[in-house]
């Protein structure tokens, strides 16, 4: 941190594990339900990175596979309303130019997917429901879309007066 100022996290890990059956250390101490609970922990942390196995007791660990911030709350604002819903699905890229996309599924039935930065906002926004108004208070009138993302506030449809 001193040399470089930044610091770098790394969230892949490559274990080499051959100490299955020596005796001693932690192997001692492993038991079925023991494991059991260990891999109920796993899955649920991570969904789907821990999954499939060869023997009792064994998970395959695949970071590939998990489906990140799926479950999460997440807010948008529609024509001044703030709606919520839940991340319920995570789609990775099919093709070489494709971007992950999230679902979210609101609260009133309706679906949308968003892309890494609209869903950042949208779970900040649930956090922080009381920035919706902060931003609805910015808007400057009539010219604002009305489906953005912190409310609109403007209308796109002409007066019938």
């Amino acid at each position: 941190l001193e040399t470089h100022g930044i610091v770098l996290r790394l969230n892949r890990l490559f274990i080499k594990a051959e100490h299955r059956t020596n005796p001693g250390g932690a192997v001692d101490d492993r038991t079925t339900p023991l494991e059991q609970k260990t891999i109920r922990y796993l899955r649920k942390k991570w969904p789907g990175v821990f999954s499939g196995h060869r023997r009792k007791n064994e998970v395959m660990m695949n970071w590939l596979y998990r489906k990140p911030m799926v479950g999460e709350r997440a807010a948008k604002g529609f024509f001044g309303e703030l709606y919520f819903g839940t991340v319920s699905n995570f789609y990775r890229p099919v093709e070489e130019d494709d971007v992950p996309l999230w679902r979210i599924s609101y609260d009133d039935g309706d679906e949308e997917d968003m892309d890494h930065a609209e869903l950042t906002a949208a779970i900040a926004l649930a956090k922080n429901p009381d920035q919706f108004k902060l931003m609805e208070d910015r808007q400057e009138g009539p010219s604002a879309s009305p489906n953005a993302s912190c409310g609109g506030g403007g209308s796109s449809v002409p007066s019938a007066e």
